[in-house]
């Protein structure tokens, strides 16, 4: 049984520039920190309020830079994994050992390809929810879903997240989903006649207080944030603004209600 989404995956160039940005900007606590011995692999598990994000530094040797999965943990990995290929779902890995030696993992692919983790261990590695800092909530994680029937029905009928909301903002032409499992959100973003190339993942999303403040304060720091923002947000009221971590992933800030509230 699937029963948490997670973390969000994503290979870097320096673990150590990574962590540091995260921690110093975002409030971020390093929850695992695991040296592959023998390799120049890095593993480390940042948690940022209740969500958590997984560092990969592979060294020159990673097939790219930025988001590459989501994550879920499963009691039974060879039964879920089976249940998926069976279901019709593309595999990309067989469940193996974990490189950290700690339990089990294996990788599928949902229907717009973006890469699915299941994890089967004893610690999910969360710790309780950090609440000093400026971040409120580890609000969600945004994926494209190039249809978004298809996608829905891969993460709650087979992942079994629950759905929030959906909405389609006509301004836009994007139909934002909403789901939920554990202690973090999934995001599908379905952007209506618009065909996207490149990464699946999108963003993070952060929530924080008050967007304007936040911004001017990172912006003091030395962060410098994507031109025209911050702006009204186009789901759920309040401001959004974005701007980009080490590798450039995309970190969006977010100020209104969380998620199962709107």
């Amino acid at each position: 049984m699937i029963y948490e989404l997670n973390h969000v995956g994503m290979f870097v160039r320096d673990a150590e520039k990574t962590v540091d940005f995260y921690e110093k900007y975002l409030g971020a606590k390093n929850v695992f920190d695991y040296s592959v011995p023998g390799v120049p692999v890095r593993l480390v598990y940042l948690q940022i309020a209740n969500g958590m994000i997984e560092i990969v530094d592979l060294g020159d040797k990673a097939p790219k830079f930025g988001y590459e999965h989501v994550a879920f943990m499963s009691d039974s990995i060879d039964e879920d994994y089976q249940r998926l290929i069976q279901a019709g779902y593309s595999s990309i890995e067989a469940p193996k050992k974990a490189a950290s030696g700690n339990g089990k993992i294996c990788f599928v692919a949902d229907p717009s390809g973006v890469k699915v983790e299941l994890i089967e261990r004893e610690s999910t590695l969360r710790i309780p929810t950090i609440v000093d800092g400026d971040i409120r909530d580890f609000d969600h994680i945004s994926i494209l879903a190039d249809d978004l029937e298809a996608s829905e029905q891969f993460y709650t009928q087979h992942i079994s997240m629950n759905s929030l909301s959906r909405k389609y903002v006509e301004d836009y032409d994007v139909t934002f989903s909403h789901l939920h499992k554990g202690l973090e959100n999934l995001e599908l973003m379905h952007l209506g006649k618009s065909k996207v190339e490149g990464d699946r993942i999108l963003h993070i999303a952060l929530r924080v207080d008050d967007v304007n403040a936040m911004t001017e304060k990172l912006t003091k720091q030395g962060v410098e944030f994507d031109p025209d923002y911050p702006k009204t947000a186009a789901f759920g009221g309040g401001l959004t603004a974005k701007f980009s971590g080490p590798d450039g992933e995309k970190i969006e800030l977010v100020d209104r209600k969380n998620l199962q509230e709107i």
